[in-house]
């Protein structure tokens, strides 16, 4: 039993690596773009301010939607080919330290 929740909390912390890892810049992007756009409609002229934060906020909103779709679609797809395991980010640790 002991052995499964260790292999479990392995399995767990890998996972956890990988999002980091791949999906960590993505993050970071995603947070620019939406920071810029509100910016943008703050000092826009064109509508309320206000409405058009709404809009963007909206379509940000959206576009979170697909990529959570996407990197959930991703993940299960390299879990599936092996590039997720405790094993794996033990040798990728090992070479960091290197």
């Amino acid at each position: 039993m002991r052995i499964r929740q260790n292999i479990g909390g392995q399995t767990v912390i890998a996972l956890h690596e990988y999002q980091r890892s791949r999906f960590g810049p993505v993050h970071d992007g995603y947070l620019k773009v939406l920071r810029e756009r509100l910016q943008n409609a703050l000092r826009s002229d064109d509508a309320p301010p206000l409405l058009l934060a709404e809009i963007e906020a909206d379509l940000f909103g959206e576009q979170i939607e697909k990529l959570k779709s996407q990197m959930f679609d991703e993940t299960l797809q390299d879990w599936l080919n092996g590039l997720i395991s405790p094993s794996r980010l033990a040798c990728d640790q090992n070479l960091k330290r290197s």
